[in-house]
């Protein structure tokens, strides 16, 4: 039971650190460049939320 509620707190947290940095960003003037980083760096920290999802249920 601790372990799933570590996980949602994981996620929970990497969604609202992530809200917080695409806010931050849109009020920055983006070129398309950095853009394409910006969504690049949001599903690599979707792919390693669910790698320490699945680390973390595992165990």
């Amino acid at each position: 039971m601790e372990k799933k509620m570590l996980v949602v707190a994981i996620a929970i947290a990497t969604i609202l650190i992530s809200t917080l940095l695409q806010l931050f960003m849109r009020d920055r003037k983006t070129t398309p460049a950095t853009k394409k980083m910006l969504w690049a760096s949001f599903v690599a920290g979707i792919v390693v939320l669910g790698a320490v999802s699945i680390v973390i249920l595992t165990r």
